[in-house]
């Protein structure tokens, strides 16, 4: 796997500082969410620290290790952009416009193109070869675990409001036009969920026939 690309790590490095800068700035001076709800100030709160103390030191290892070798790391290198450009997304579209837009749109703009870097190239034989050791059916339990649960509990929401063409409860109460959440989550998350979870069982179906087939062909198969 080409994991040594120097634009990948210059962009993350970059994610990195401003995702930093940008959450501990949500956390410490809140009081710019005026204009919101306390619910939604609480989740932004919430999730800014989450940024700041948990994905944003989880990028930055996983970046070292992927530079000393490591494949696994990689995919942690992989989630943790994902996981700072879904919650960019959040802090752009699920809040009021306040005196941190700007790092906001640039925390969003940072993880998309640290994402297109890191996937430019890929070598998906290496990928292959580093999912060889995935517990398949618990990676599949978990995913379909999140997909029920979690589209169970916005469909709770979702279609009463469609039915009687309302607001859903939730976007009420945050004093929302929208909710990206149902947006990514319906639109991306879910359906990548969805490509998943026969993934790991299919992969390892895959090894598992290329070894009979290798064994077959070699003289003590015969």
């Amino acid at each position: 796997m080409d994991c040594r690309r120097p634009l990948s790590y210059v962009v993350s490095i970059a994610l990195a500082a401003v995702a930093a800068v940008a959450s501990a700035a949500s956390v410490v001076f809140w009081g710019v969410f005026v204009r919101d709800v306390p619910i939604g100030v609480g989740n932004a709160r919430g999730t800014a620290l989450t940024v700041l103390v948990v994905a944003v030191p989880l990028l930055l290892a996983s970046m070292r290790l992927t530079a000393r070798g490591s494949a696994r790391a990689w995919f942690v290198w992989l989630a943790s952009l994902a996981y700072l450009a879904y919650n960019a997304v959040l802090f752009c579209f699920a809040v009021h416009f306040n005196s941190f837009f700007l790092l906001y749109t640039t925390m969003l703009a940072l993880s998309f193109w640290a994402l297109v870097t890191l996937l430019q190239g890929v070598d998906l034989a290496a990928v292959s070869r580093a999912g060889t050791q995935v517990p398949a059916r618990l990676v599949a339990s978990y995913l379909t675990v999140c997909l029920l649960g979690f589209s169970g509990l916005w469909l709770q929401d979702v279609i009463p409001a469609t039915i009687r063409n309302s607001m859903p409860a939730g976007l009420e109460r945050a004093g929302l036009p929208q909710n990206p959440v149902y947006v990514l989550d319906f639109a991306f998350t879910f359906p990548l969920m969805a490509v998943g979870i026969p993934a790991p069982r299919a992969g390892r179906r895959s090894r598992r026939g290329a070894g009979r087939r290798r064994r077959c062909r070699s003289p003590a198969g015969r």
